[in-house]
């Protein structure tokens, strides 16, 4: 049955879910979980606002995660010079995140005189065959003649070296990234508390607000969800888990009236997702802790409890 949508679908109907999304180096995976049409939907939907977001392309970039393009996106694709607004500039990297050179776009203008067209340019060093035919357009469509000896002076200007300074920017979403992460919680969800969670009156909640196309704020006071997901702009919440900025972490745990689950993307994003307010529903249920190193691409799931007895005798031998 598919986590989502509820439905019994054929085997071959099933998509292999990434709980933390394959383009961010996710390594858990739910098989046969999620139907095809669902697994689409919400890979266009609510994914890609966290796997596309401008904070996690650099991270992206940083450790060379492609995505289903077979690509490592580039957050520095566009730029300006910073002394001259103006001029546009890129920094490519190769389809495999490795830097491969810095591009001048060309900024190109011509001028009419009473007997003459003024023509100025900058162009890139591996733009220079192109000359003869941006003159030539450039010529015919001013009606003024171009000779191939003034084409030939052009051609003799040598490059200049240089060494520039890129300007970047881009827009930080600051909310759409947030129902990718509910989505993670709730996926953990099913797989930590197994096939009873789908009938969980908090699980249908969390499903109808990741499938909502309205804000999530807006669907978690109407639906009565509670927790918090946020940008982390300093320090995250449990440091002493692991402060390794190439992983991702979760971990569920059990209090006397409800059950929750953390979830950390990078050093980025962090969450705190309700899954239910009735434990007892659950009475096998055991706190787990995940981490996710995607430099390493290996994964760490044990008990909650194990993991908090590391870290502890980790902390006394460094003491």
């Amino acid at each position: 049955m598919c986590i989502f949508c509820g439905k019994n679908e054929d085997m071959t109907e099933y998509a292999d879910e990434h709980v933390f999304p394959d383009a961010i180096g996710g390594l858990l995976i739910l098989k046969d979980r999620v139907c095809k049409p669902c697994n689409d939907k919400l890979g266009h939907s609510v994914d890609t606002h966290l796997v596309n977001h401008g904070l996690v392309s650099f991270m992206r970039l940083i450790y060379g995660l492609k995505g289903k393009s077979g690509k490592v996106p580039n957050p520095l694709e566009k730029g300006v010079l910073s002394n001259d607004p103006s001029q546009q500039v890129r920094y490519e990297f190769t389809d495999d995140g490795k830097p491969k050179r810095t591009y001048l776009v060309p900024q190109i203008t011509a001028s009419k005189q009473e007997e003459s067209v003024e023509i100025s340019f900058n162009i890139d060093e591996s733009d220079r065959k192109e000359i003869p035919s941006i003159m030539r357009k450039l010529a015919k469509r001013n009606n003024f003649p171009i000779s191939d000896e003034q084409i030939e002076e052009v051609l003799k200007i040598p490059s200049e070296e240089f060494q520039p300074t890129i300007k970047s920017s881009m827009k930080v979403d600051l909310d759409k990234y947030r129902k990718a992460i509910l989505k993670i919680g709730y996926e953990l969800g099913c797989y930590w508390l197994g096939d009873k969670y789908y009938d969980d009156p908090v699980a249908a909640c969390l499903r109808e607000a990741i499938f909502s196309d309205a804000a999530l704020n807006e669907e978690a006071r109407r639906l009565g969800l509670t927790g918090d997901i946020r940008l982390i702009a300093e320090e995250s919440e449990f440091p002493f888990l692991s402060n390794n900025k190439a992983c991702h972490i979760a971990f569920s745990m059990s209090q006397s009236d409800f059950i929750s689950c953390y979830v950390r993307v990078f050093m980025l994003f962090e969450g705190h997702v309700l899954l239910s307010r009735n434990p007892a529903r659950y009475p096998d249920f055991e706190g787990k802790f995940i981490e996710i190193d995607v430099e390493k691409k290996s994964m760490r799931e044990l008990p909650f409890s194990q993991e908090i007895y590391r870290v502890g005798v980790e902390a006394n031998r460094m003491n």
